[in-house]
């Protein structure tokens, strides 16, 4: 019995451990916003990263402009659409993904009157590097239609949905050398971005397919309570499961 309910409450301080914040409770907290027009603001922070070796040993620890630049590129960089973003961080920005520092998490905006991407498996990225081989063995840089816009879809989906470390760099960085191409046949992985630009607490989902969230209830509404923070709500979480922890322990042992 003693085993079981310490077990629970080891599984619950992982389970708050593991949320992670959003882009748009980040923006907010940090006083800057997710414009997809303002690529001044993108081009500012992603050079900042570049002059400053953001990804190397700790920098983002050390210095907080650092993660500040980051979250700036990457919260655009993962909800804009390929067009609304310096082509610069498309086909560099991955340089600096996976590294030192943290990311937030958002979704693509919605792209009016574009279908919706296939739903793919996160944990089968093979056949997003099969899709990516036919586009470029093909000749779908020329052209684009039947089965090269099919695959081309795929990528996209693969792209979008799934997280940095689920995806070869052929798909991260490759699939900026058919967007123009194929910008015809671009795809939408959300049905709807309203929630997008709303900050809640993101759970990654546990399975293997598509890329999904246990979302909270809204942290807030559109005007913010400066003390609803996801930092502040994550940080509660925490302190409240490690004290429960450690009066169980005492009451144990």
């Amino acid at each position: 019995m003693k085993i079981a309910i310490f077990a629970l409450v080891l599984i619950a301080f992982v389970y708050v451990s593991y949320a992670q914040q959003r882009c748009e409770c980040v923006a907010h907290e940090r006083s800057w916003d997710i414009d997809c027009d303002d690529q001044d603001t993108m081009l500012i922070a992603f050079n900042y990263l570049v002059n400053n070796d953001c990804n190397q040993y700790d920098n983002c620890q050390i210095d907080s402009a650092c993660q500040d630049s980051y979250y700036i590129v990457q919260s655009h960089h993962d909800y804009c659409l390929p067009d609304e973003v310096p082509t610069i961080i498309e086909q560099e920005f991955h340089e600096y993904e996976g590294g030192n520092c943290e990311e937030c998490f958002i979704g693509r905006r919605n792209n009016p009157g574009k279908e919706q991407c296939p739903v793919v498996n996160c944990g089968i990225t093979i056949r997003a590097d099969e899709a990516y081989d036919y586009l470029i063995e093909n000749g779908c840089s020329q052209d684009c239609s039947g089965v090269c816009a099919e695959n081309y879809q795929l990528i996209r989906s693969f792209h979008d949905s799934c997280s940095y470390d689920d995806v070869s760099e052929n798909i991260e960085k490759g699939i900026h050398e058919f967007e123009d191409i194929c910008s015809e046949y671009e795809c939408n992985v959300n049905e709807d971005d309203d929630d997008e630009l709303k900050c809640y607490l993101y759970y990654p989902d546990s399975s293997d397919t598509k890329r999904t969230a246990t979302i909270s209830t809204p942290i807030a509404d559109d005007d913010y309570l400066e003390d609803d923070s996801s930092d502040a709500q994550i940080l509660y979480s925490k302190i409240s499961v490690a004290l429960l922890a450690f009066l169980i322990a005492i009451y144990l042992f």
